[in-house]
Order: C-alpha cells, then sequence, then structure tokens
C-alpha cells in the first residue's frame, strides 16, 4: 500500500487493488487497479461515489508510465475521461498532483545528504590543502560547474579551484551555513553567512541547481550584506 496524494490516500499495486485519492478538502476520488508493469507503468479506473460527480466510479481510465532519459525518468500522465468539460475540470487537479510527487521526490531524493554537501561546499573556500580541495569539489560538483556571485562568474572547476586559491591569498574568513536548506523540483536555496573570528561579517543567500545524484551543476549566491568597499547583490535606490 503506497501513498500517492495528500494523507489517507493510498493505492494497492496489484491488479484488481483498491485505489483512494483524500483531496485537502476532504473530498475522494476512488478506483481500481486494471494493469501493472512493475516498475514502469500502472493503469487504474477513477471517479466518485457522489450523486452530482461528473465521473461516476469506475467512470474514467488513468494510464501512468515511466521511461528512463538520460540520467532521469519522464513521466507521462494519460486521463481518459468522457468530454471536454470532464477534462477541463480535472486540469488543475492533476496539476496539483504532480507538484505533490515533484516535492516528494525533490525532498526524499535530491534533499538526502543535501545540508552535508552545502557544508562541504562552504568548507572548500577555506581548504587550503589543494588535492582535498579538488577531491571535494569534483565530488559535490559537475566538472562543468557554473558559479555565479557579485564578485565572480566562474565556468567549470578549474577555474573555480583557481579562484578559490587566489581568494584566500587575498582574504581570510569562514563560510558556514545558517539554518537549513529548502529544495524544490531540481533546485536548493539556504543562507550563510562569513566569519572573521568570532564575529559575523556578511551574509547570503545562494540556490543550487541539482543533477540527479544530488551535484551541484550552478551555484548563484546573492550578498546581502558586506564589509565596506565590497559590492552586495542588494537592489536599492532605484
Amino acid at each position: 500500500m503506497g501513498r500517492v496524494g495528500g494523507p489517507g490516500s493510498s493505492i494497492k499495486a496489484v491488479p484488481g487493488g483498491s485505489m483512494q485519492i483524500v483531496y485537502p478538502n476532504g473530498q475522494t476520488a476512488e478506483g481500481t487497479v486494471q494493469e501493472v508493469e512493475p516498475p514502469r507503468s500502472i493503469v487504474f479506473t477513477w471517479g466518485f461515489d457522489r450523486p452530482d460527480a461528473m465521473i461516476p466510479l469506475e467512470g474514467s481510465l488513468v494510464e501512468i508510465t515511466l521511461d528512463a532519459i538520460g540520467g532521469g525518468t519522464r513521466l507521462r500522465l494519460v486521463h481518459r475521461v468522457a468530454d471536454e468539460a470532464a477534462a477541463r475540470a480535472h486540469r488543475t487537479g492533476w496539476r496539483y498532483q504532480l507538484g505533490l510527487l515533484r516535492s516528494l521526490l525533490s525532498r526524499d531524493v535530491l534533499g538526502r545528504g543535501l545540508a552535508d554537501r552545502i557544508d562541504r561546499w562552504h568548507s572548500v573556500w577555506g581548504a587550503t590543502d589543494a588535492a582535498e580541495r579538488r577531491r571535494t569539489l569534483e565530488e559535490i560538483a559537475t566538472a562543468d560547474l557554473v558559479v555565479d556571485e557579485s564578485m565572480a562568474a566562474l565556468s567549470g572547476i578549474d577555474d573555480l579551484d583557481e579562484w578559490i586559491a587566489q581568494s584566500q591569498a587575498q582574504f581570510t574568513a569562514t563560510v558556514r551555513r545558517t539554518g537549513p536548506p529548502a529544495v524544490s523540483a531540481d533546485r536548493a536555496t539556504w543562507d550563510w553567512e562569513v566569519m572573521a573570528g568570532d564575529a559575523t561579517i556578511a551574509t547570503g543567500r545562494s540556490t543550487a541547481d541539482l543533477v540527479s545524484d544530488g551535484r551541484f551543476r550552478r551555484i548563484t549566491s546573492f550578498w546581502l550584506s558586506a564589509p565596506p568597499g565590497f559590492p552586495t547583490s542588494v537592489v536599492t535606490g532605484l
């Protein structure tokens, strides 16, 4: 029995198994599993057990197919209904359900180990052992990583590694994450601060595009505050 919607939603993924989707307002859609081809596809009926239902029980068919593409998976959902009015009425609901699914996958797949990867990202800016720094970068980022921020526009790990080494010669400080990260689809965001000793001298926020194994492929950082003479990302006076 697996969760497919909000609390109380479930589906028994075997032919003849029951399906129930519980909406936030308490209404339910029900159906019966017709076909299952693990792990590629499932087909089930869809309808509502109420007198005024646009689609009655067993009155429509939902087909979900998963296909491997590159390093990921494409989900194809087809809801076979009797007329265009029923189709229009269900488009918003399916967008909602697919959004729930994407959020669940983001948290469970890309969110796993995310805080640790972010902390390792910040640690490399203070790593003086060149071999260790390079090894860490290759473990947490793609080779073509793009980094955008107020004081740098970098492309690739080679470019980034050289920039970090030069930055260490000019500016000594540590960077640390403040608070838990958030993830949506294939993008994460988190806040950070720059420390000089025990003092916070700058703050900021970063967003990262992630590949399917969780590594960073693009990081954009916004400096929200900075010491005098350093640019920030804040827009003022316009």
